[in-house]
């Protein structure tokens, strides 16, 4: 699914889904969740996923 998404969009999805400092963990603000459930564990990249599930990406900005 990333590979899709790395043709589709190119370097700029690369950037924000990864770590600037660390290429193989996720950016630390990003929080992806399938189906309604929140992925943030190494086993994540060995989800299955199926045609019909609902996938989101989200950053988690906070502050004053």
């Amino acid at each position: 699914l990333f590979e899709f998404f790395y043709e589709k969009y190119g370097n700029g999805f690369k950037e924000i889904l990864w770590d600037k400092n660390n290429i193989e963990e996720f950016h630390k603000q990003l929080v992806i969740i399938i189906n309604g459930r929140t992925y943030r564990d190494d086993n994540f990249l060995y989800t299955p996923l199926k045609d019909g599930d609902d996938l989101f990406f989200l950053y988690v900005y906070f502050g004053g």
